[in-house]
């Protein structure tokens, strides 16, 4: 049986993100090397997704041209949701993805890159979305699936459809 797994944010090749410090010192992604964070997120990438399973990639993947080509060693068939730094020759995406998009419904699920305005999401849909990294949308119709939220590995449906649950059975009570 096929999983389905989303990701968001890799940013393969992007240096800037491993330079990054916040005030306290805290490193914004825990590598000093962009080629250490790639080989990591490589590694994450392939120790839950099979050769089979579908992965939907929201968004900005690489920096540079030649950082797409990481994908190869990623498992899985990979669908792209672009993102706003996915600005490469359209070629260059195919290589490696089955299928680019700029948003895509899953069940109740509308995936895309950018976070869409809320008037768009209808009720009992839950957008799932990147571009934010480490920020997320205080609301339940948002659900953030950048690297740096789903600890540098893709997040598979099934275990945000119980997440989600969750949340939802714990609002519930919270008041």
């Amino acid at each position: 049986m096929k999983n389905i797994f989303l990701i968001a944010d890799t940013h393969f090749g992007d240096q800037k993100l491993c330079d990054i410090q916040f005030f306290n010192g805290e490193k914004y992604r825990p590598w000093d090397k962009a080629s250490d964070m790639d080989e990591a997120l490589i590694g994450n990438w392939n120790k839950v997704v099979g050769r089979n399973d579908i992965v939907y990639h929201l968004g900005d993947v690489a920096v540079q041209k030649e950082k797409i080509r990481l994908l190869a060693k990623c498992n899985g068939v990979k669908i792209l949701i672009k993102g706003n730094r996915d600005n490469f020759e359209l070629f260059n995406y195919v290589a490696y993805f089955s299928d680019v998009k700029s948003s895509y419904v899953i069940d109740k699920f509308i995936l895309s890159h950018i976070p869409l305005f809320h008037a768009c999401i209808k009720n009992g849909m839950v957008n799932i979305h990147g571009h934010l990294h480490r920020q997320e949308i205080k609301n339940n119709k948002y659900l953030n699936v950048s690297v740096e939220k789903i600890n540098y590995r893709p997040i598979s449906v099934d275990e945000i459809k119980i997440k989600l649950d969750r949340d939802k059975m714990y609002s519930l009570f919270a008041n």
